[in-house]
């Protein structure tokens, strides 16, 4: 209980960060000082298309932007889990192999990954991934569940932007996904 009371205490600081992206890196800053994680990487979700986008990432060396990552994530099957079951999900040791594109392998001392989704109420809309912890060992369920909860309650958060930010949660490509539907639609009540 002590954890979930310290996830609201910094998440609620973040409602008062003004700019869109300093709420997102503010985010990871968050989630790295209440777990006992080495990264953060965060991503946004398009359930339209399935596609998982990189936006930015805390390493060892700090600051990054991963906007040249983008997949389909039904061919990473523990995010895919995550997102669908709106649950973190972890795995370490031949299950890692087995779950995560050897792309994502980045290191041979890394043997184990964490993915916490994003839900705006039950449409997950992005995801934040882990392979490196401060201490060794199984992720127990509890942990889990807490991972979880800063899901949600980040989800929350994001939820309650307002303003002229709204536009720029969307990406290009979310806005080119969005004008073709409408397109579409228009196209069949015509047609």
């Amino acid at each position: 209980m002590a954890l979930e009371s310290t996830i609201l205490d910094n998440i609620q600081n973040l409602e008062d960060v003004d700019s869109h992206e300093e709420k997102l890196y503010k985010i990871l800053e968050v989630y790295m000082n209440v777990f006992p994680v080495k990264n953060a990487h965060l991503f946004r979700y398009s359930p339209l298309g399935f596609i998982g986008e990189g936006i930015i990432a805390i390493t060892c060396h700090g600051l990054i932007h991963i906007r040249d990552i983008r997949d389909d994530i039904r061919s990473l099957p523990l995010i895919y889990s995550a997102l669908y079951e709106r649950k973190a999900k972890y795995c370490s040791g031949i299950e890692y192999l087995k779950q995560i594109n050897i792309k994502y392998i980045t290191t041979s001392n890394v043997n184990s990954f964490l993915a916490t989704p994003i839900c705006f109420g039950a449409v997950p809309i992005g995801y934040i991934c882990t392979n490196e912890f401060d201490e060794h060992g199984k992720i127990s369920d509890q942990q889990l569940s807490s991972y979880t909860q800063f899901g949600q309650h980040v989800g929350k958060t994001l939820e309650k932007t307002e303003g002229n930010g709204d536009a720029r949660l969307l990406s290009r490509r979310e806005m080119e996904v969005m004008k073709r539907i409408s397109w579409v639609g228009k196209h069949q009540r015509n047609g």
